[in-house]
């Protein structure tokens, strides 16, 4: 797999189309990633992996949204669950950006509280969330929907990965104005349960 797409890379290269080239690296770094990465990594290594994603996405939007960090360099050193990150960008695009006339831009934020926890907040200039959608994804994040009624399953999962993990300590904050923006905001502890670091 890693072979046919250095391949496709290389032609792309080849013949001066750095989108596709880009795509491609994106969706390797994403692969690899994928396969190879701990339970639990570091935030930068969860960062890089995401932008790759990122990129491999973009491509499909027009007009192209735009993928910007705003990360204190303290808390890149921070230890997150994989796979954070990723479907909360993908909902970001496919809920919020998609369809937008005017380009979407995403904003990852991480920063430490003054008790230690990590803050990763990820928000879009989308179409936003209308009041009574946002109550019942609240409520859906909260307790277990039934069959058939999940409704942005990637951040629904997300949040009970979390809270498996983290136990009550994890908080999840969820806001947004229908026309204007959506802000995801998860609160993680400090402490990372020490058989997941040594696993």
């Amino acid at each position: 797999m890693f072979n046919a797409l250095e391949c496709i890379r290389s032609l792309a290269q080849a013949h001066g189309v750095p989108e596709i080239e880009k795509q491609v690296c994106g969706l390797s770094r994403s692969y690899r990633y994928l396969l190879n990465a701990d339970m639990v990594v570091t935030l930068a290594e969860e960062l890089r992996s995401v932008e790759g994603y990122f990129n491999v996405l973009r491509p499909q939007y027009t007009p192209q949204p735009v993928l910007r960090f705003c990360v204190d360099e303290q808390a890149r050193d921070m230890r997150v669950l994989a796979m954070t990150l990723q479907p909360l960008i993908e909902n970001a695009l496919l809920h919020g950006l998609s369809g937008r006339s005017r380009p979407g831009i995403i904003l990852i934020s991480a920063w430490i509280e003054t008790d230690g926890a990590l803050i990763l907040q990820v928000a879009d200039n989308g179409r936003g969330i209308s009041p009574e959608r946002l109550q019942m994804l609240r409520r859906q994040c909260d307790e277990a929907p039934a069959p058939g009624q999940e409704q942005h399953i990637g951040l629904l999962n997300i949040v009970r990965r979390m809270r498996l993990f983290f136990g009550p300590s994890f908080r999840f904050v969820i806001t947004s104005r229908e026309g204007h923006y959506t802000c995801i905001r998860l609160y993680i502890p400090s402490t990372v349960p020490k058989e997941e670091v040594d696993s």
